[in-house]
């Protein structure tokens, strides 16, 4: 799925509630082999440099699992939808579901947006000066299921089908001269796998162990794409626990693309999470690499703060990215505010500078 930075950031945003939906407590008793279910409605506020002002709201819908469930996972439906300054619009669901018997996980995720964006062309060094605006609506869904191999290993098949059409494109400009591939309209219909192995110590903020995830998928006109192409993501993060709630975080993610690729389906740099500072997809390419760390640490009160920094690149061919040529470079200062002392959920502020000017983002939970 062509996802966005900010859709998975407000997403995730869904994680501050289970853990306040599971401390309440249900009236009554709750007969053998009967869940209890709960359903929470919440306003949704964000901004980033690509967005503005964003608002909306969600719903949170949790099933408890059983008591001899392998996973003491609760099952979610979780539902979004908002609109920002820019006239971004996006609605999205996604159901996450562990099978009770063997710990299996079954997930589904559902997107569709009209989302005005920016493109300055494809490659590295792509100027300033070629920014030109567009307009993608797209749908599309996410099918994937994993077999439990251990308790923090999960591998299993992904689906995913998405369909985008460019209703807007500046007149002159790439996109109108209809030389990009994908400049038009665009099917896709990727089928591939993904493993996922997560033992940290925790998915919200986490203070040790590590994430690492890889996917592999291929489109073809076989399965009903416009295009013939492969992709790999690779994403790790470890985490180490320094002294008094101090952590120092890192993350590295390489993406790799083959064949003929619509350039709304290559790697971008920059976004609210990783390369903070340059815009979501100020440059593309086929291949990307980026690495972070952040430091965190404890203020006062209920207050937090964050030093991080990244360097990052695209480029056309996968050594292109071992050169330092057109390596680009951002770090910054955040503030945290801590809203959930249970689950160390966070209010983010940061601030980051890449050389050329100051980007601010606010949003609820870390960036990795």
């Amino acid at each position: 799925m062509r996802t966005r930075n900010v859709w998975i950031t407000v997403i995730s945003t869904l994680l501050l509630f289970p853990g306040m939906l599971m401390a309440e407590d249900e009236e009554g008793d709750v007969k053998a082999g009967e869940r209890k279910g709960k359903f929470l409605p919440f306003p949704v506020v964000f901004y980033t440099p690509e967005t503005g002002m964003g608002f909306g709201a969600g719903a949170l819908y949790l099933a408890e699992p059983l008591p001899g469930a392998v996973v003491q996972e609760p099952d979610t439906v979780n539902g979004i939808a908002f609109y920002t300054v820019k006239n971004q619009l996006l609605v999205a669901a996604i159901v996450n579901k562990y099978l009770v018997k063997t710990g299996d996980k079954l997930n589904l995720q559902g997107i569709v947006q009209k989302f005005p964006d920016e493109f300055w062309g494809i490659g590295p060094d792509t100027p300033d000066t070629a920014e030109e605006s567009y307009t993608p609506q797209e749908f599309a869904f996410t099918l994937g299921y994993q077999w439990m191999l251990t308790q923090s290993v999960y591998l299993g098949p992904e689906y995913t089908f998405s369909s985008i059409k460019i209703k807007e494109v500046e007149e002159g400009g790439l996109l109108d001269a209809g030389g990009i591939t994908g400049s038009d309209s665009t099917l896709v219909s990727v089928i591939g796998g993904r493993m996922t192995l997560d033992n940290r110590d925790s998915r919200i903020y986490a203070r040790r162990g590590c994430f690492f995830e890889a996917a592999l998928a291929a489109a073809g006109r076989f399965i009903g794409s416009t295009e013939n192409f492969g992709q790999a993501d690779f994403d790790y993060r470890r985490y180490f626990p320094l002294f008094r709630d101090h952590v120092f975080a890192l993350q590295y993610i390489l993406q790799l693309r083959t064949g003929t690729v619509p350039f709304e389906f290559l790697p971008k740099l920059g976004g609210q999470n990783i390369m903070r500072g340059y815009l979501d997809g100020r440059y593309r390419d086929r291949h990307y690499t980026a690495l972070q760390g952040e430091y965190r640490l404890p203020l006062f009160w209920r207050l937090g703060g964050v030093v991080f920094g990244s360097v990052g690149k695209v480029g056309p061919d996968i050594s292109s990215l071992i050169s330092a040529q057109y390596l680009r470079a951002s770090g910054g200062l955040g503030l945290r505010l801590l809203l959930d002392e249970e689950d160390y959920i966070n209010f983010r502020f940061d601030t980051a500078y890449n050389g050329d000017g100051l980007s601010f983002y606010f949003n609820v939970l870390e960036a990795f």
